[in-house]
């Protein structure tokens, strides 16, 4: 999922199996799976969001972003997902 597993890395058998052990010892915790669901959804939305500024800018940038407000941002991802240009 865009990550390396430690797996990849083992070059002894020694080390895969005290790796191995320590995953599956976490894997069998009862919020391992919520854990790792909020990590891949972290990583997919961090991942997929930039934004570009030139260094002149900057400040000009900043000021915009931090006036927006919450209605302004709601409207805009409304118009993203019909599709309209925001």
């Amino acid at each position: 999922m865009g990550f390396k597993t430690p797996l990849q890395k083992v070059e002894h058998p020694c080390r895969f199996l005290a790796i191995f052990t320590d995953l599956f010892r976490f894997a069998r915790h009862q919020s391992f799976m919520y854990l790792v669901y909020d990590v891949l959804q972290l990583r997919r939305s961090s991942l997929g969001n930039s934004l570009l500024v030139k260094r002149r800018d900057w400040e000009s940038a900043e000021r915009d972003i931090a006036s927006l407000t919450v209605d302004q941002l709601q409207e805009a991802a409304k118009a993203v997902s019909e599709g309209r240009m925001v």
